[in-house]
């Protein structure tokens, strides 16, 4: 009677050390899953010029004898600015791209409304001119959230570089 026992004691010794390291593995090989993100503002940090039209639109050169002047506004659809990059102009660019970084940050805090990057060739003597804009709408590139966003329209190439928050 006493093998019986202790053959029991043994078997159910050995089911009970089984039960605690499976137990144990399931413990060990369980994730915390975090959820998707799901940011709602983008800051631009850095706005990259890629490429401009050669000619304004009449055909002519921007500049009269030289290369244009260039600096780009943060705008809305309605023109109304709300980066005014005049003093950040970059002169006589002849090789692409350029760039500039923001000392602050600028803060897209409504993501479904278009943003423009629009493109100026500053003119001392006459009106500065217009060479094109790209319209960011961040809504359209959350699936992955990118930090580095490429568009273009027309000739002109605009890559805006930032944070998702």
């Amino acid at each position: 009677m006493k093998s019986y026992k202790s053959k029991l004691n043994s078997i159910a010794s050995l089911f009970l050390k089984l039960f605690l390291i499976v137990c144990l593995f399931q413990l060990v090989s369980c994730k915390k899953t975090e959820p998707a993100p799901n940011y709602t503002n983008f800051k631009i940090t850095n706005v990259k010029i890629n490429q401009v039209p050669s000619f304004d639109p009449n055909g002519n050169d921007w500049d009269f004898g030289g290369y244009p002047d260039i600096y780009f506004n943060m705008e809305d659809v309605n023109n109304n600015i709300y980066f005014d990059g005049t003093a950040s102009t970059i002169t006589n660019v002849s090789q692409f791209p350029i760039s500039w970084n923001f000392v602050s940050a600028y803060q897209i805090t409504n993501t479904a409304v278009t943003q423009y990057v629009t493109v100026y060739d500053n003119d001392d003597i006459t009106a500065d001119e217009q060479m094109g804009y790209v319209g960011f709408t961040m809504n359209d590139h959350k699936s992955g959230y990118p930090t580095s966003i490429t568009k273009s329209n027309g000739s002109l190439s605009v890559t805006i570089t930032g944070t998702w928050y």
